[in-house]
């Protein structure tokens, strides 16, 4: 029910932005607003998700869809009425569902393009670590993580001048849910954790064995190897899905960056200094 009321609202903002049709292309019109065949075509769709399409196909169903799409009609007229649709909060909002939707829209096109994994990209990656899979574990390790290149560094400096790590991930870490068990994570397997990280755990063959530093999205990471913990073997159908999951986000990476470089953009950090939520 929390996603149809999430709907519904969607609804409401996507009215606001496409409001003035032909009465002749509209299954309601209530002014300027108004609800078009393809509108209710594409609210018939959406309700399927949550209801049978037998019912939404009957003149029950989509008398509850009409009677629904008019009580957001004669709601929006109101809102319009009061001016709700001329303040700064609700052009913040209409902006923020467009980039959504847009988004939304890029990422299902890019899906069926660029990011699509065929089934023998992913029988590859899970022939590539077989042996794994066939006597799989979960790591467990702690970490230390910094915001900053430099402190870091620093900080690799004090461990190998004997601090402890579990006492420097406990004061440094700005991962403050590890930093209060010693920098410690939960155990985690192959494809759990993000690629740059993952692969210098797996790397660290000893218990006690410190890594160098480790550059994510996150920050600046030291890891320290702690133990493993064997699981039952894993087959190709279990793991497919991951797997599918880990190729995708690695043709997103490849995609990004090459579009990234095509952009200009201009990035003024220091204007989110003063913002605040006080």
């Amino acid at each position: 029910m929390k996603n149809f009321k999430s709907l519904s609202i969607i609804v409401l903002v996507s009215l606001f932005m496409f409001g003035c049709k032909t009465a002749k292309d509209s299954v309601i019109q209530l002014g300027k607003d108004s609800v078009t065949v393809n509108e209710f075509k594409a609210r018939m769709q959406e309700t399927s998700y949550y209801y049978s399409k037998d019912f939404i196909d009957t003149p029950q169903g989509k008398k509850q869809i009409l009677d629904g799409l008019l009580k957001e009609t004669i709601m929006l007229s109101a809102a319009r009425d009061k001016g709700l649709d001329k303040t700064e909060e609700f052009q913040i909002q209409l902006k923020t569902f467009t980039r959504q939707a847009i988004i939304t829209s890029l990422v299902k096109e890019l899906r069926q393009n660029e990011l699509n994994v065929t089934e023998e990209e992913v029988e590859a990656l899970y022939e590539k670590d077989k042996a794994y899979y066939e006597n799989p574990y979960k790591l467990i390790v702690s970490h230390i993580l910094f915001s900053d290149q430099a402190a870091a560094e620093a900080a690799l400096k004090e461990l190998e001048a004997g601090v402890a790590f579990e006492v420097l991930a406990s004061s440094a870490s700005i991962d403050q849910a590890s930093a209060k068990k010693g920098g410690v994570l939960p155990a985690f397997g192959k494809g759990d954790m993000v690629p740059a990280f993952e692969e210098v755990a797996f790397s660290l063959k000893n218990n006690g064995d410190i890594s160098e530093l480790v550059k994510t999205t996150f920050g600046f990471h030291i890891i320290k190897r702690l133990n493993q913990e064997m699981i039952d073997p894993i087959s190709f159908e279990a793991s497919k899905n991951k797997l599918r999951r880990i190729l995708e986000k690695q043709k997103f990476d490849t995609w990004y960056e090459s579009v990234q470089a095509k952009k200009v953009v201009k990035v003024n950090e220091s204007k989110i200094a003063d913002i605040t939520l006080k």
